[in-house]
């Protein structure tokens, strides 16, 4: 989870393009035309929490990419001060989408998981805040494998630790 292109995002998800796990017994993956997603299901609570965090970052709004994550994780920290290096400079990200390979269920409890998620960056453009015309795409990123634990805080999938495997 982390890597928009050179620089942006050390946790950018945003969405698939191709077929990814689903819904599958702890540690093993299965097609994604398995099962219907519903709103507890791994693959959904990761794609709509890149959805928010996409949508976040288009904003350059800290306090909603702030309430994405487990307060006091370090990934929290870590997604907050490369949008701060961003917005200082007068950028904005849009279109943050990244392309998920392979996404396999660690655990899988009521109130938390764990993921292993393979991706790269897909698109992304920055541009001054003001001037959209003038964006430019940021480099696609290389593929990385991360794992990405939630934690289910209310109703709320929040990220609480983003790792990489060994």
């Amino acid at each position: 989870m982390l890597a928009l292109g050179a620089g942006v995002g050390l946790l950018l998800h945003g969405g698939s393009v191709a077929p990814v796990a689903h819904r599958p017994t702890q540690g093993v993956a299965r097609s994604a035309t398995a099962a219907t997603p519903g709103p507890n299901d791994p693959l959904e609570v990761l794609h709509a929490w890149d959805r928010r965090r996409a949508a976040a970052w288009s904003h350059g709004d800290a306090a909603a990419l702030a309430r994405l994550y487990v307060t006091g994780s370090r990934a929290r920290s870590a997604d907050l001060a490369l949008l701060r290096r961003y917005t200082d400079r007068g950028l904005v990200v849009s279109g943050l989408r990244m392309q998920v390979l392979r996404a396999r269920v660690l655990v899988d409890r009521s109130r938390v998981l764990v993921l292993e998620v393979t991706e790269r960056l897909a698109t992304a453009r920055a541009a001054p805040a003001t001037v959209r015309s003038a964006s430019r795409t940021l480099p696609a990123g290389g593929v990385s494998t991360h794992l990405v634990r939630f934690r289910k805080v209310g109703a709320a999938w929040l990220v609480a630790a983003v790792t990489t495997p060994r």
